[in-house]
């Protein structure tokens, strides 16, 4: 027989109706209280029914989906690993863009949260303070942001730059462009101090340009940049930024790789559909998805996690818009 709401009030020494209030509208319960429900929850493997999971009068077996970018393919296989694992788990799946600014997420995030019953963001422009109350009323899982306190799944690009500098400086690159984009979120800052630190340790002198729109013509622009500055180099903020730029360094009539080698990051599918195929950074997107969709339900079931913060490695991956380095010499004959 399942677990009722009386034998929770009875072990956590509450009423029913402080229970219900714990699975729908915890910011009403004391922090003490909500801990002595969920224990008691937890240990009599009580799972609230759907209509307790909400504060909007029933839980509506929705999951709301925060994305600053529709235009970038690195989100469409991360938006369909998560609605595919929320179906697994019989949620359906609310999708908002954001556009990457603050005052649109928030708009956003005020109006699903009554109709969701948690949220999942990913690399989410708001400030640290209002996440966290934010995750003190309703299920909350950052993607690729960290904030104290709040259930998050990260996808570190530490090891992965740290690959991309080794490659380039094997192949005898000594000077690499980094196209910067904006608006920088804590993902961006942070990938950008994983190169400054690669750069420095392999002896590679690290020309940071822009900030740049996330976009393809960045790229263009950046490569005309590059070759200005003598970057061998470019490693663009993301695969779009890489594809713009090779785009340029043709039109100019630079090869790539023999000119100029090309670097990007995320492994989206652009990486192999361009010519030359894109040396990139794969993101480990199906596991960033199954991961925070999976927190986000235990959460919503007042289940315990085993943990409440993930974070996944990324890898180099070699394809051919990287190779030696031009020889200066060769340039002035």
């Amino acid at each position: 027989m399942a677990t009722t709401i009386y034998q929770v009030a009875e072990v956590a020494g509450v009423s029913t109706s402080t229970v219900s209030r714990v699975f729908s509208t915890p910011d009403q319960v004391s922090a003490a209280t909500r801990r002595s429900v969920l224990t008691a929850a937890q240990e009599l493997g009580y799972a609230p029914s759907r209509s307790h999971r909400s504060g909007t009068g029933g839980a509506t077996g929705l999951l709301g989906l925060f994305i600053p970018d529709l235009r970038n393919p690195f989100y469409t296989p991360l938006v369909d690993a998560l609605t595919l694992t929320g179906r697994q788990h019989n949620y359906l799946s609310v999708l908002a863009n954001s556009d990457g600014y603050a005052i649109n997420e928030g708009d956003l995030v005020a109006a699903m949260a009554t109709r969701c019953d948690g949220l999942i963001l990913h690399a989410s422009a708001l400030p640290a303070d209002r996440l966290q109350k934010l995750s003190s009323t309703i299920p909350t899982v950052l993607v690729n942001r960290r904030v104290d306190e709040v259930p998050a799944v990260v996808s570190s690009t530490t090891n992965g730059l740290r690959q991309v500098v080794e490659h380039l400086h094997s192949l005898g690159h000594r000077t690499c462009c980094y196209t910067m984009t904006g608006p920088q979120s804590q993902t961006l800052s942070q990938r950008q101090e994983d190169l400054r630190s690669a750069c420095q340790s392999a002896g590679v002198d690290l020309i940071e340009i822009g900030p740049y729109e996330s976009t393809f013509d960045a790229g263009v622009h950046a490569a005309d940049v590059a070759i200005a500055r003598g970057a061998t180099a470019i490693i663009g903020q993301n695969d779009v930024v890489a594809a713009g730029a090779i785009r340029q360094l043709n039109s100019r009539g630079l090869r790539v790789p023999g000119d100029m080698s090309v670097v990007g990051i995320d492994d989206t599918i652009l990486a192999t559909t361009i010519t030359p195929a894109l040396t990139t950074i794969r993101i480990p997107v199906t596991a960033l998805a199954t991961h925070a969709v999976r927190l986000l339900i235990d959460l919503i079931q007042a289940q315990a996690p085993a943990e409440t913060s993930y974070e996944l490695s990324t890898q180099l991956i070699v394809r051919d818009s990287t190779g030696p380095a031009p020889d200066p010499a060769a340039a002035h004959q």
